[in-house]
């Protein structure tokens, strides 16, 4: 079984022109479709000032920072270890000496910016 089709150039091209026109509208309508973002702000759980959302038993519930267990940071950067933080885990030494932040000698005081080099990381 033998099939032909004679187009003269001018309808195939037409044809081709049309069909590519239809493909491209296609297109754009199925990428063009905006998807659903997630939740409305509505559906999700709010808490309270000074609370934050954790997962208690495979339920989210709000907790505040000290029932959380979180009162101060594992490790932080200090001048040199001691006090809360007496564990020496490693030293950065900042060859371009810019300003830093990091607490005081024997992690005393809060976080701040200091032009000392190097700086330790201490753990509890």
């Amino acid at each position: 079984m033998k099939l032909e089709v004679n187009i003269d150039k001018k309808y195939f091209f037409i044809l081709l022109g049309v069909l590519i026109v239809i493909g491209g509208i296609i297109g754009v309508i199925a990428l063009g479709s905006v998807p659903t973002p997630g939740h409305a702000i509505s559906e999700l759980q709010t808490c309270a000032d000074g609370e934050t959302l954790k997962m208690v038993g495979g339920v989210w519930t709000c907790a505040t920072a000290a029932t959380s267990g979180v009162t101060s940071p594992a490790c932080t950067f200090c001048l040199s270890c001691g006090g809360n933080w007496p564990s020496f885990q490693g030293r950065i030494i900042d060859l371009a000496y810019d300003t830093q932040m990091a607490r005081g000698t024997s992690c005393s005081g809060e976080v701040k910016s200091v032009w000392s080099n190097p700086k330790d990381l201490c753990c509890k």
